[in-house]
Parts: C-alpha cells; structure tokens; sequence
C-alpha cells in the first residue's frame, strides 16, 4: 500500500533525477510555480507575472509538460489577453518545494 509518506519520497527521487537535466529557466518557473502553487498560470501569465520573457517560457514549459514535471489544463480566459491552457505544476509535485 502506497502512503503519503511514500508517494511524496518516490515523487522527490523522480525530481530529483530530472533535476540536473533541467535548464536554468527551467528551474525559474519550477520555482515561481512552487512558490504560487495555489494558482495555475497560462504562459503569458507566467511571463508577465515571473518576470521571465514570454519567448522563454513556451518551449520551457512545452519540455516541463513534455517531462512530467507540470500540467496542463482546459482552455480557459488569460488575465492579460487572449485565451490560453494554465500550466501548474503536477500535485505530486507540489509539496516537494515547501
């Protein structure tokens, strides 16, 4: 039987491997989204919000999604514009940075 205890350990040693892997700004957003784990963003959101350039995020959080490390959601309203999919991190993954 799989505890808590032992999903957060086994989630962690699964960060923990794709971690050297990751580029700095890959680690930024892992990082805003840690930090705002209570919210999901769409790109532009995360952009404007983390302070990263909008031309960085989307193919760092294409790769994040691509590697299990975030989520994607169902299209909804961005705060800056047009429609887009929020991203947030995967909620095996959200208490790992507290």
């Amino acid at each position: 039987m799989r505890t808590a205890t032992n999903i957060r350990e086994s989630s962690l040693l699964a960060f923990r491997a794709i971690e050297p892997t990751l580029q700095d700004r890959e680690r930024e957003i892992i990082r805003f989204l840690a930090r705002n784990a209570h919210r999901d963003f769409t790109r532009r959101e995360l952009a404007v919000e983390s302070g990263i350039d909008l031309c960085s995020i989307a193919g760092r959080v294409n790769r994040l999604l691509k590697i299990g490390a975030l989520e994607e959601l169902a299209i909804r309203k961005c705060k800056y514009g047009k429609s887009g999919c929020p991203v947030r991190l995967m909620p095996s993954q959200m208490g790992l940075f507290e």
